[in-house]
């Protein structure tokens, strides 16, 4: 069988692993065949693009592995209007097989989202929208992935930053990950004319705007970048050309995770943990961190608490060896 991986982001734009099997014995219908939809009529092109610019890419990545499961065939061309009952519930038994909990209904949420698009351009008639509608969530929970840095990590990834050719900007994107606990696409789609000095706006998940404080180090981060960029508007963090000179062309959310991996050993979303960690540790209530980071849902800051790991591995410590 022949695996071919795909990145998809989980729910909090984290990179989660998602298998995409291409072989005969994925396809859950192999008689389904390529639709040509008109451009300005496309389910899954109109789900896309109705999403803010932080859930295109997770999305597009969530049909894609839904559309190769049931057909072998990319999105785009993927007959959504098409989609039955029978065809859901067996997409999610291969899900459930495949994946966590939360990618697997990742997928079932950007097929029923697509689907319904797919009704209201007037391809699918709402009875059968309705049954797809209620095929149920898969249940169960996995252990989030990830890790805290400690502060001696983070030190040291800002001094290989700072030997770097565009030592400025990479700094810069250490201590925003790290000092505001921004998204990786958050920090991408900055802009100069969203720092006021003190802190920066933030359009988030769900077209939600926030503003976010940042602490001494990533403020003075920012201002050593915006100082050697010498321009007043346009995009913060930017692509730079051989030799370390800043383009004018903002930087990819892939640039960002290798600059990432490349100092710290770690993920963006590492150090958005280690902010909501450390908040948390400071004696910051919850309430007051899931505004900061932009979480609707306290229980989903209280996920990215890392200090339970470390209070169970105390409390093993005091327990007495008998061997």
């Amino acid at each position: 069988m022949d695996i071919e991986d795909e990145i998809i982001l989980g729910s909090e734009n984290e990179e989660i692993e998602i298998q995409v099997v291409n072989s005969e014995l994925s396809v859950i219908d192999s008689r389904v065949v390529g639709f040509n939809y008109p451009l300005d009529k496309n389910p899954a092109r109109t789900y896309i693009s109705s999403l803010a610019n932080t859930g295109k890419l997770p999305q597009e990545s969530a049909l894609r592995a839904a559309s190769m499961i049931i057909a072998g065939i990319q999105p785009d061309v993927f007959p959504w209007h098409l989609l039955e009952y029978q065809h859901i519930v067996a997409l999610r038994g291969k899900l459930q097989e495949k994946y966590a909990p939360a990618t697997a209904n990742r997928i079932l949420v950007a097929v029923r989202r697509t689907c319904h698009e797919a009704f209201m351009l007037g391809y699918m008639k709402s009875e059968e929208l309705t049954k797809i509608n209620a095929v149920k969530p898969v249940n169960g929970t996995r252990l989030k992935k990830g890790k805290a840095l400690s502060d001696s990590n983070l030190k040291d990834g800002v001094s290989k930053a700072e030997l770097s050719k565009t030592s400025e900007r990479d700094v810069a994107i250490i201590c925003l990950l790290h000092g505001a606990g921004l998204r990786r696409a958050e920090l991408v789609s900055l802009n100069i004319e969203d720092y006021d000095g003190s802190s920066v706006k933030v359009i988030g998940k769900f077209n939600k705007e926030r503003r976010v404080p940042l602490t001494n180090g990533a403020k003075k981060a920012l201002d050593n970048l915006i100082s050697k960029l010498g321009r007043n508007t346009g995009p913060i963090f930017v692509r730079a050309y051989k030799g370390g000179v800043y383009s004018n062309e903002r930087i990819t959310g892939k640039s960002i995770a290798k600059i990432i991996e490349e100092k710290l050993d770690a993920k963006p979303h590492d150090l958005r943990r280690t902010y909501v960690t450390n908040l948390l540790d400071s004696g910051v209530d919850i309430a007051t961190a899931a505004n900061l980071v932009g979480h609707e849902d306290v229980n989903t800051t209280k996920k990215y608490d890392k200090r339970g790991e470390d209070a169970m591995k105390e409390a093993v410590i005091k327990i007495k060896d008998i061997y």
